[in-house]
């Protein structure tokens, strides 16, 4: 089984990405601070190059209402995630710390 940290990934990868001055490559989504995902491990999976992944549990936090959650869900879903769990980020208010 895979767990991911889906949040703190997406950010981890953006930050390279800017450093790097890069874009995307074409095998990999990416939605800015919320989720990032490779099809390469589906692929490395089919030739028996990786060991085997039985369920893929994708956890993150997205900025908006309900429907933008059930979205970002929909997504992870359609890259393979049995069950993505998507969670409504609250904007932090004045005198809050944190990047969130």
């Amino acid at each position: 089984m895979v767990f991911v940290d889906g949040e703190n990934l997406a950010i981890r990868y953006g930050s390279v990405l800017k450093q790097r001055n890069e874009a995307p490559r074409p095998e990999i989504s990416y939605v800015p601070n919320t989720f990032v995902w490779s099809t390469a491990l589906d692929e490395q999976q089919k030739t028996g190059s990786t060991p085997a992944v039985m369920r893929k549990y994708y956890y993150t936090a997205v900025q908006g209402d309900h429907p933008a959650v059930a979205d970002v869900e929909k997504q992870l879903k359609n890259l393979g995630m049995e069950t993505p769990r998507a969670y409504s980020r609250r904007k932090r208010g004045k005198g809050q710390s944190g990047s969130t």
